[in-house]
């Protein structure tokens, strides 16, 4: 089976705003504590950027979950779209 990257994309970013938001966190919040530009964190959670793993690492740092938890969670995502 063939990645649908489009796809991959939105499960990451939906799972993304999924812990950003039970965290009660604002983008500006998490763009504050990873480094990263408010805008670039919007990009990331509507799919609209292929992120680095080395920029999830420092997202999920901020969100204080680990990468695998993370990728669970894309993957219930993205299997069940």
């Amino acid at each position: 089976m063939l990645l649908d990257e489009q796809k991959f994309l939105f499960a990451l970013g939906d799972s993304i705003y999924n812990f950003r938001t039970n965290k009660g966190y604002s983008q500006e919040k998490l763009a504050e504590l990873t480094g990263l530009h408010r805008t670039y964190i919007s990009d990331i959670e509507r799919g609209a950027k292929n992120v680095t793993v080395k920029k999830i690492a420092l997202i999920c740092s901020a969100l204080n979950v680990s990468l695998s938890t993370l990728f669970q969670e894309v993957d219930k995502r993205y299997e069940s779209k």
